[in-house]
């Protein structure tokens, strides 16, 4: 949920929500053509997780234009994004609405 949240405080509401990967309760939120470095590099942006009484996760995929994992350390740009989406979980929120507005 972490990940889903800071993505919604950053870029509001996801234009894609899937089934979860993880088989969960949560779905998988997608956020298409978004922005995250000055740069104005479009990504599409995966965010997805686990939240019960035993487990607890976060997890974010992050493809660039041309689809390829900017997650990966070979991406030229994964060093500059891992640091921002520290920086994001960091400084995220606190949860307000957003609870409500994942079950929309």
């Amino acid at each position: 949920m972490n990940t889903q949240q800071v993505f919604y405080d950053k870029f509001g509401k996801w234009n894609q929500k899937t089934i979860s990967k993880y088989g969960n309760r949560m779905n998988q939120l997608v956020w298409i053509n978004k922005s995250l470095l000055k740069d104005n590099n479009q990504f599409t942006i995966f965010a997805d997780g686990v939240e019960t009484n035993t487990d607890y996760y976060a997890s974010v995929i992050l493809l660039d234009t041309n689809f390829k994992d900017c997650i990966n350390p070979s991406h030229p740009l994964s060093e500059l994004l891992i640091k921002k989406l520290t920086e994001m979980m960091e400084n995220r929120l606190s949860v307000t609405d957003f609870y409500t507005i994942l079950k929309e």
